[in-house]
């Protein structure tokens, strides 16, 4: 559906989108590095913690708290919903103006099996 709002024929039959056209669509109007970036940051840091504690990907987050300079919780800012979702978080995040970026993340109790 998406596809036909900007593109004519079938998304199945078009060819994959070459790397000069991609950087061009993540660098281009209406797109911003920092965003990308903040969020990208958030995510990693997110399964970070549940891969170190040996969790699923699919472990709820209880409590997000993220520290990070004005600038990047402003970007953070504009992907936080799909953060939270992708991050599987479950309240709303605490963001905290530091010096650098720091996240903590507590994820729920397993499950009793």
């Amino acid at each position: 559906e998406v596809w036909s709002w900007w593109q004519s024929g079938s998304v199945h039959r078009a060819a994959w989108p070459l790397q000069p056209e991609i950087a061009a669509v993540a660098t281009g109007p209406g797109s911003d590095q920092a965003v990308f970036e903040a969020a990208s940051a958030v995510l990693g840091e997110i399964r970070k913690v549940k891969s170190t504690a040996q969790r699923s990907m699919r472990t709820e987050v209880t409590r997000l708290v993220v520290q990070a300079p004005q600038a990047t919780l402003d970007a953070l800012a504009f992907a936080l919903d799909d953060v939270t979702d992708a991050g599987r978080v479950v309240s709303v995040p605490e963001l905290v103006v530091a010096d650098e970026l720091s996240v903590t993340a507590e994820l729920a109790e397993p499950e009793a099996a």
